[in-house]
Parts: C-alpha cells; sequence; structure tokens
C-alpha cells in the first residue's frame, strides 16, 4: 500500500512539474509595431503580382501610440493614426482583423501578419493587396 501510495505521489509531481505555461502571445498591436519594407501589389481586375520598384524604398512604420509613417525613399509620404479592429471579410467570408487610417472609415483595409510578413488588402472585389516584410 505505501509503494503505491509513494508512485501515485511521484507520478503527481512529475505531472505537475512538466505542466509549463506557454509564452503569452503578444497582442496584435504588439507585433505590428516596428518597420516594414514594401515588396509589392497585388490583385485588381488581372490578379497579378508586381514586384516593388527595386529604386524606390517603401517603408511602413508603425509606431507605440497607434502611430504610423509611410516613407518613400526616407521622406514623409504620409503619417498619422491608425485603429486595429474586426471587419467581416470578402476573402474568408468572417470576421478577420482590419486596420483604419487617421479614422477614416474607407481607408480600411484587412490586415495579416504572418511570420515576418505584413499583408494590407482592400476589402472589395477587385482590390488590390499590398505585401511587406520587416525589417531587421
Amino acid at each position: 500500500m505505501k509503494f503505491i501510495l509513494h508512485s501515485l505521489t511521484a507520478i503527481t509531481l512529475l505531472s505537475l512539474a512538466s505542466c509549463k505555461k506557454s509564452p503569452a502571445e503578444l497582442p496584435f498591436e504588439q507585433k505590428l509595431i516596428g518597420e516594414w519594407r514594401y515588396t509589392g501589389t497585388g490583385g485588381g481586375l488581372t490578379g497579378k503580382y508586381a514586384k516593388a520598384d527595386s529604386s524606390v524604398t517603401r517603408t511602413f512604420q508603425f509606431k507605440d501610440g497607434l502611430r504610423y509613417i509611410k516613407k518613400a525613399n526616407n521622406h514623409i509620404d504620409e503619417e498619422g493614426t491608425f485603429q486595429l479592429g474586426r471587419s467581416r471579410s470578402i476573402y474568408i467570408g468572417t470576421e478577420d482583423n482590419s486596420i483604419v487610417f487617421n479614422g477614416v472609415a474607407s481607408s480600411s483595409r484587412i490586415i495579416t501578419l504572418r511570420n515576418d510578413t505584413l499583408e494590407l488588402a482592400d476589402n472589395f472585389y477587385d482590390g488590390y493587396q499590398d505585401s511587406y516584410v520587416r525589417m531587421k
């Protein structure tokens, strides 16, 4: 009887010791923060993908405080605020992450983050999708 009790205690302790909590995942906003380099655009009526012009470096920088800066060749083209939310996506038919720039609802785009790739897609048929890669 003592052997069974000690065995169960040992198994229980080993089970508890092996149960680690996985690290908390960063909120979407925190994953977005950083600088992203434009790589190209796809979609439209033809659905074709056009790579970025190598003579122009376009970047999108997301900052703390829900602020952003768009640059071309290190010159600011646009800056302002953004809001993250959820919108019904034409791509998947359900709610998806979306972003609105400067509080203008018509600027709403579906936003997707996969590893070091950011995609901003128009949420209407025959729209475009811009692709970015995280800068190190």
